[in-house]
């Protein structure tokens, strides 16, 4: 599903080949079109991320440890797309939230709990406090209170561990709330 609606609508279809050229696919400006351009052979993409106000912009993340390179980003509605793995450790990558205002922020849920960038990629810092140790971070997704609040909020849904949400603000904040 697209976060946009027509006619800038962009919508990402996965497919599940290991083949480098039906990764996958894109609906852009009424057609569907193969865009693996830049996506590693030998793995399956899992997901792809929209930018919450940039439909230019997209993030796919690779399925399972098939591959060290886990995500990729985006600049033209998946014609071509670029490795920002950095230092990720390889491990299976869940799901991947952006930033609505800074594209240099990413949170990524793994079957190790959460990290994050601020740098766009380069580097990946845990981003665990609060949560347990062993946290199965399933899917992820955001509550955008920036023009009310000036706040910004990850939930990640675990397996078996509850949901968690998290606001962003600060340098590594503490305030965690387990629902």
């Amino acid at each position: 599903v697209s976060r946009y609606t027509s006619p800038s609508a962009v919508v990402y279809a996965c497919l599940n080949s290991y083949n480098a050229s039906q990764k996958l696919r894109v609906y852009d400006a009424g057609t569907w079109s193969e865009r693996s351009t830049g996506l590693p052979a030998g793995a399956r993409i899992r997901t792809v991320a929209q930018h919450q106000t940039n439909n230019n912009l997209a993030y796919a993340i690779t399925n399972g440890m098939e591959s060290v390179q886990k995500v990729f980003k985006t600049t033209n509605r998946g014609v071509n797309w670029r490795d920002i793995t950095g230092n990720l450790p390889n491990i299976p990558i869940t799901d991947l939230v952006t930033h609505p205002t800074d594209t240099n922020k990413l949170y990524l849920g793994s079957e190790f709990g959460c990290l994050r960038t601020t740098n766009g990629g380069i580097n990946w810092v845990k981003w665990n406090n609060g949560m347990p140790k062993a946290n199965l971070v399933s899917e992820m997704n955001y509550i955008d209170s920036l023009s009310s609040k000036n706040r910004f909020y990850i939930v990640a849904a675990t397996y078996g561990r509850g949901i968690w949400m998290r606001e962003i603000s600060g340098e590594d904040p503490i305030t965690v709330i387990n629902n």
